[in-house]
């Protein structure tokens, strides 16, 4: 029995040790297999990667040349009148006349709209018959103390009841002027908000006349531009032509011609919007031919710096990578991609705060596809193309079609 035992465990003990040396086996292999397989990556990897660099791309370079450039900020802006006046009835009564109409022209001082004051006038007919009254009584009291009948008190009472009727006569007239309305400015009749016939109240808006032969464009400024302006500063505003209207100085542009007019910051807020934290900025713009209306939303162009020789080149040479933007260089036949920081746009041009210098030689065609450290075979260099350009007061964003393709 003891016998049976100890071959059974003899057996179950020789079967453990085997299933223990077929798993520490099984990991060997499979870890020996992971091994291979990682190196065969990298060996794939290091290959494809050295028949990249080995690949010869062909590429069009030019030489970073200093450029002038304006570092532009554009904002949109909505068109404010000049002078926008809510003209109030001072009198209560019924309106007897009313002059102009919506859309008509007044000049200042033209009367605009009469309020029947038969009454007033009455009122002013009674006053002035009570001053007529007063002004003799005052007389002879006057010849009465002089001549020593009457006392000083009963002249003073006199000269009151003068003075009395007097101020009740003047504003009696006052009353009576204020039923005529009449243009404190020059402009157009916007709005009429009353007709013939109705009965209107003191304080009561019956109508709107507004100034627009000049116009505030006002613009919401953040506030990490608004030092960069001054009051006084010239500023380009653009909107778009539509309609029959002409205007002074039309552009093309996308396919349509957009109108341009000079303007002059009139005014800069000290203090900045709570809620956007803007600064209001009006620019003051001469609009003689009525091309600007108040509601219209515009553009302006408000220089920040104009830099006299700025490192700037075409957009389209930037590529997106990981870290930001950046652009390829050729050193000594290779590729090399550069990270840069940007700062303005200014028409096809982008400025180039850091990440190039004056001299290099940056990839103007055909960086879409390259490798850092990738060599290149330089198919044109188009640097005395680009000083021709310059010298004619041009940039690289007018090449010709043919030489960015």
């Amino acid at each position: 029995m003891k016998r049976n035992i100890k071959r059974h465990v003899l057996v179950y003990c020789c079967a453990l040790l085997v299933i223990v040396g077929l798993i520490a086996g099984t990991r060997v292999y499979v870890s020996r297999a992971q091994q291979k397989l990682v190196q065969a990556k990298h060996d794939v990897v290091a290959q494809t990667q050295a028949d990249v660099e080995s690949r010869l791309a062909k590429v069009k370079v030019v030489d970073i040349l200093p450029v002038p450039f304006t570092d532009l900020l554009i904002l949109p802006g909505t068109v404010r009148a000049h002078t926008e006046i809510d003209l109030a009835s001072k009198l209560n009564g019924v309106i007897a006349w009313i002059g102009p109409k919506e859309g008509d022209r007044v000049s200042k001082g033209a009367k605009l709209l009469q309020v029947d004051v038969k009454s007033v006038q009455t009122r002013v007919a009674e006053t002035q018959a009570r001053y007529d009254q007063a002004l003799k009584e005052y007389e002879r009291a006057q010849r009465l103390h002089r001549d020593q009948i009457i006392s000083k008190n009963q002249l003073d009472q006199a000269t009151t009841l003068l003075e009395t009727t007097n101020a009740e006569l003047d504003a009696a007239r006052v009353n009576l002027g204020d039923g005529t309305l009449y243009s404190p400015i020059s402009g157009i009749l916007d709005r009429l908000d009353v007709d013939r016939g109705e009965y209107i109240s003191p304080g009561q808006t019956v109508m709107k006349i507004v100034n627009i032969e000049q116009v505030y464009i006002e613009l919401p400024v953040p506030e990490k531009d608004i030092l960069y302006f001054t009051k006084g500063q010239s500023v380009d505003i653009e909107m778009s032509q539509a309609g029959q209207r002409q205007c002074d100085q039309p552009k093309k542009g996308d396919g349509q011609t957009h109108c341009w007019f000079p303007g002059t910051i009139a005014f800069i807020s000290m203090t900045a919007d709570s809620a956007t934290r803007t600064y209001l900025v009006k620019v003051l713009v001469n609009n003689a031919s009525g091309t600007l209306r108040p509601g219209m939303i515009v553009r302006a162009h408000l220089v920040r710096r104009e830099l006299d020789a700025a490192i700037a080149v075409p957009f389209f040479t930037l590529i997106d990578r990981e870290q930001g933007k950046a652009v390829f260089v050729v050193e000594d036949g290779v590729a090399r991609a550069r990270q840069i920081e940007y700062g303005t746009f200014e028409k096809g041009l982008v400025e180039i705060q850091q990440g190039l210098n004056l001299g290099d030689r940056l990839v103007l065609v055909g960086q879409r596809g390259l490798v850092n450290g990738q060599k290149v075979e330089v198919t044109q260099d188009v640097t005395p193309l680009a000083k021709q350009l310059i010298a004619e007061g041009k940039d690289l964003s007018e090449l010709p079609i043919d030489i960015v393709q």
